[in-house]
């Protein structure tokens, strides 16, 4: 699985803020992750409209993205 799609299921399941997000996704993979690339798919999903930044948390912008995502 990609880590795109690691950030959104991490993301769906309550992982909400940067640190939680870069926690799942590494025990999830096995591996470090770099925070200026785990920064960079965020940005994009921000800039695509997928999830939006609310304080210091990521939120989904449609349920239907986040429900999905819970799939993966």
């Amino acid at each position: 699985m990609s880590l795109c799609l690691h950030v959104l299921r991490a993301m769906a399941l309550g992982f909400d803020s940067w640190g939680c997000v870069k926690r799942a996704v590494e025990v999830w993979m096995g591996r470090p992750v770099q925070p200026r690339t785990l920064s960079g798919i965020l940005n994009n999903l921000v800039d695509v409209s997928i999830v939006g930044r609310v304080g210091d948390k990521y939120v989904f912008l449609d349920p239907m993205y986040e429900r999905a995502s819970r799939e993966l």
